[in-house]
């Protein structure tokens, strides 16, 4: 199977190239729970929706499985020009923003987020070096928090159960108030 079909089936597992077999196994897992046809009863159409996306999920991870198993349990790295930018990016993180992420990882069950849900995250606020902290709840409530550079490029992603959602919240609003 060539690098371009094996990068479709990680983008359908919300994963970067290179990605490794246990981060294919935790995001599958995930996206089970989320996409699962059963938490949608209520609702005919996205119970079909969900059961659509899930035989896709499930596809996706038996062939990125098999082909784990069989070249080293790790994906292709994608070595394209987006690849390049986003490590310059996080090479070129700001002191400002740095201060704002150490706010962040402070927050009780502060865990680092996927990739895959920074794009569904909606600007809250800019930081005055302009970096954007993004924020985005996921269907089963937990909240995420993301920071983009000024190019819009992720530095940053976490997310706290909901047992920290008042602690997290409060860091929000502490970091809109000393950084904007």
């Amino acid at each position: 199977m060539d690098n371009q079909n094996i990068h479709k089936h990680l983008a359908v597992l919300e994963l970067k190239p290179g990605a490794s077999l246990d981060e294919i196994r935790t995001s599958y897992k995930e996206l089970v729970q989320i996409w699962h046809p059963d938490r949608f009863h209520g609702n005919s159409n996205l119970q079909k929706r969900a059961h659509q996306r899930l035989q896709k999920i499930n596809e996706s991870y038996e062939i990125l499985k098999e082909y784990c198993e069989g070249n080293g349990y790790q994906t292709p790295v994608d070595d394209s020009q987006d690849c390049k930018q986003e490590a310059e990016s996080q090479r070129s993180t700001s002191n400002i923003t740095k201060k704002v992420i150490s706010i962040l990882n402070q927050v009780p069950g502060m865990t680092q987020a996927h990739r895959r849900d920074f794009n569904r995250a909606v600007s809250q606020f800019q930081l005055c070096d302009g970096s954007v902290v993004k924020t985005w709840k996921n269907p089963v409530g937990v909240d995420h928090v993301f920071i983009a550079d000024e190019k819009g490029n992720m530095v940053f992603g976490g997310f706290v159960g909901w047992i920290h959602s008042d602690v997290f919240h409060q860091a929000i609003t502490q970091v809109q108030k000393d950084f904007t």
